[in-house]
């Protein structure tokens, strides 16, 4: 198990924002309001390495699992009091972390008999979220069609930071007849190939995400006490920067470890969303969203470092050899109280 010693900080910064939840202030005509959540991702990231350049064929194709993980968060938004009857400025903000928990598994692929493209190599283990990170903010214009719907158009920024580690589980690697592993030259693999289970973490990979992207959007009433909201982003501006350690090499019997680092450029990015929220009296409203993210075809360098060998100088293995892709479902539960209302009027003489 990993350490988890960020847990209860995490938590104790939720609950103490609580405590303010939703402070609104009305400045001209606009609103401010902060607000609290909860929510879970859903879904998987990959790291991919190319066997050839500008070819799709893998070298290698590592999976970490997002089942899920489970954060906290927060943010506020800024636009018109009245959406509905006035058109304006709009601004959102809004910080996840995620929990270090379990969040399924992680599986390493490989295709390395360089005459043949069959799958040579795999390994199983335990993923663990040790760091979740997701900041976005977006400005826009908003304007309203009737007193029930507005649409609105923006500019978003969004960074996505994860860390996972790689523990136990076990290797299906072929072997030679003094017991050492294949590679280059390795046969086809089949799954019942001998399992040597490891322990501890083996592997650590961190995927950093930058993302920008025009989105439009919309809001809605839906009668006095509902209302819907929707959007939708899509950009070629997907960056990412990865490093992925091997605390151990490909054969932790006979070499040492290795680190490598992506930089990847020019991904496409999708985002798609609704939210439905309650509100039961002019002071509290309680939302239940989903949306979905999706990067792919994106490719750059890739690095490497030799760990535990006297010369400790990273060098460029290839050219466009590193890849990645993301996809994830977004579930968040989100609870706003208008604390300035609320007080204003429960105190007016």
């Amino acid at each position: 198990m990993p350490v988890i010693k960020n847990r209860y900080i995490l938590a104790g910064i939720f609950f103490l924002s609580l405590s303010f939840v939703s402070a609104e202030s009305k400045l001209d005509g606009y609103s401010l309001f902060t607000h609290t959540y909860t929510g879970i991702l859903y879904g998987q990231a990959q790291e991919i390495v190319y066997k050839y350049p500008g070819e799709n064929q893998f070298l290698s194709q590592l999976h970490w699992d997002l089942k899920p993980l489970i954060y906290l968060g927060f943010g506020a938004d800024f636009g018109r009091s009245k959406p509905f009857e006035k058109n304006g400025f709009i601004a959102a903000l809004s910080c996840k972390f995620g929990l270090p928990l379990k969040t399924g598994s992680h599986e390493n692929r490989d295709w390395l008999n360089p005459d043949n493209e069959w799958q040579t190599h795999y390994s199983w283990h335990d993923a663990y979220s040790q760091n979740a990170f997701h900041f976005d903010l977006s400005c826009g214009y908003s304007w309203y069609l009737d007193n029930t719907f507005t649409i609105r158009f923006h500019a978003d920024f969004s960074f996505m930071g994860y860390t996972w580690s790689g523990e136990d589980g076990y290797i299906q690697y072929p072997t030679n007849s003094s017991g050492e592993y294949i590679y280059e030259t390795a046969p086809e693999w089949h799954n019942n190939l001998k399992k040597d289970y490891v322990s501890g973490i083996v592997i650590v990979y961190t995927q950093s995400w930058f993302l920008v992207s025009p989105g439009i959007s919309f809001k809605a009433k839906l009668g006095s006490k509902f209302g819907l909201e929707g959007h939708f982003n899509y950009s070629p501006l997907a960056f990412c920067i990865a490093r992925d350690d091997h605390l151990f090499g490909l054969n932790s019997r006979y070499s040492k470890g290795a680190s490598y680092w992506d930089v990847l450029q020019f991904g496409e990015y999708i985002s798609a969303g609704s939210k439905l929220s309650f509100l039961p009296n002019q002071f509290f409203d309680l939302s239940l969203s989903a949306s979905y993210r999706f990067i792919d075809k994106i490719r750059g360098r890739t690095y490497k470092r030799d760990t535990g060998i006297g010369n400790n100088q990273a060098y460029m293995t290839s050219l466009d050899g590193g890849g990645a892709r993301y996809s994830a479902f977004d579930i968040q539960l989100s609870a706003r109280l208008r604390a300035h209302d609320w007080f204003t009027k429960q105190n007016r003489p």
